[in-house]
């Protein structure tokens, strides 16, 4: 894969400290074989925004992304309810509407419109096909956070899209989360996992210094302190380990999907998979960026299977 070249506006993104307001919403179903993934990133005091808008169908997945869209100076009011994230471009718009508070979502309504590239690995723009999408989301767990500004909430989502003359509804598994910061994003090597299924889910994000993370049950939620994780490929094994170090659950999950979206001069690779964790089914996305910065583990790793 041909690594992209940054244009003179991302260079000027590039460890920018500012403020920013970035919010999120994936639905996956349990096969895998059909997601939706949105995000829209406000930068307000400089005035871009990034955009993200991917469905995944009939084994194609149809993309947009674009770092460079104009937005307004004027900060999001979070404490509103609902609150209300959107940004429209000559050729394309999104809308989230969050219910409840801030700190504990309860609700998610998306409206979006894009111009999308039959491509799992796109440049930037727009693309040939118009994408019509309409998602719901209701939450089904309390929200827990990994970081300072951030919140992530598991539920169920509704999907319906229109892509060219074709119509495309389903129902899956899914998360959203909103994160507010003013240090730079995308400057340090990370795997993030969202899993999820009827009765457990797992967010957590592995990095240089370490795993933070949260296996939420039907009646505990378990912070998660060391994860075991085998590179990308058609399989990956994980294991998870609690505060007290020893080895709670374990898993094994098959790429449905695999993608990526440019991020400056490199690319943040991107997985849908499906499998077992702890002997329960489970749907979900495993995203890696600066891959050659980061540790894997080896297979098979004990409990994984």
């Amino acid at each position: 894969m041909t690594m992209p070249e940054m244009t003179m506006k991302e260079m000027q993104q590039k460890g920018l400290e500012t403020p920013s307001e970035a919010v999120y919403l994936d639905c996956v179903t349990d096969s895998g074989d059909a997601a939706f993934i949105a995000r829209l990133c406000r930068y307000p005091r400089p005035g871009f925004a990034w955009v993200w808008g991917h469905l995944f169908v009939d084994n194609h997945v149809y993309a947009f992304t674009d770092h460079e869209l104009p937005c307004d100076d004027l900060e999001t009011n979070l404490d509103q309810d609902p609150t209300a994230y959107q940004l429209s471009w000559p050729n394309g718009v999104v809308a989230m509407h969050r219910s409840g508070p801030r700190h504990s979502p309860l609700a998610c309504n998306l409206e979006g419109r894009f111009m999308v590239r039959d491509s799992a690995h796109p440049a930037h723009g727009d693309g040939p096909l118009e994408c019509q999408v309409s998602a719901t989301f209701r939450a089904s767990s309390g929200a827990i956070s990994n970081r300072a500004g951030r919140s992530e909430v598991l539920g169920t989502a509704s999907i319906t899209a229109r892509l060219g003359d074709r119509e495309f509804s389903f129902n899956g598994r899914s998360q959203f989360h909103e994160q507010v910061q003013t240090d730079p994003r995308f400057t340090a090597p990370f795997s993030y996992l969202t899993l999820r299924g009827a009765d457990l889910g797992v967010i957590a994000i592995r990095g240089s210094r370490g795993a933070r993370g949260h296996l939420l049950g039907r009646n505990e939620v378990i912070e998660i302190d060391r994860i075991e994780l085998t590179p990308p490929g058609s399989v990956r094994e994980l294991g998870l380990h609690g505060r007290d170090g020893s080895f709670f659950a374990g898993g094994r999950l098959r790429t449905t999907y695999d993608y990526s979206v440019p991020v400056f001069d490199g690319y943040r690779p991107g997985t849908l998979v499906t499998g077992e964790l702890a002997g329960a089914t489970v749907s979900g996305c495993i995203n890696d960026f600066l891959l050659d910065r980061l540790h894997f583990d080896r297979s098979p790793i004990s409990g994984a299977v």
